[in-house]
C-alpha cells in the first residue's frame, strides 16, 4: 500500500498547485496523532480535489524557534497536532 502522507523538512520541495495540508504531529508519544494520519491517508483517495499532504514530528522541535522552521507564524504551542492548510500556486 503507498501513502499519500509524505515526511517533510525545511528545505524539501513543496507542491507546486493544488492543496497542501502541512501537520506538525506528537508521532513519538501521541497516538491519537498517528491514527489520525491512518485515517487521512485512507480518506485521501477518495477524494475528487488534489491534495498533497505533508508532515513533521514536532518530537525533532526543541524550542519555538524549530516549530517556526516548519510553521513560519505560528505563536504558541499548545496542542497537537498543529496544522497549516493552503492553495498552492496562486
Amino acid at each position: 500500500m503507498v501513502s499519500h502522507i509524505h515526511l517533510w523538512s525545511p528545505g524539501d520541495p513543496v507542491c507546486s498547485e493544488g492543496l497542501r495540508l502541512l501537520m506538525g504531529v506528537a508521532a513519538s508519544y501521541a497516538v491519537s496523532d498517528l491514527k489520525l494520519l491512518d485515517l487521512l491517508d485512507e480518506a485521501i483517495p477518495s477524494r475528487q480535489e488534489e491534495i498533497w499532504v505533508d508532515v513533521f514530528d514536532l518530537a525533532k522541535c526543541r524550542t519555538q524557534s524549530d516549530i517556526q522552521e516548519f510553521l513560519p507564524g505560528i505563536t504558541k504551542l499548545v496542542q497537537t497536532p498543529i496544522l497549516e492548510f493552503g492553495q498552492m500556486g496562486i
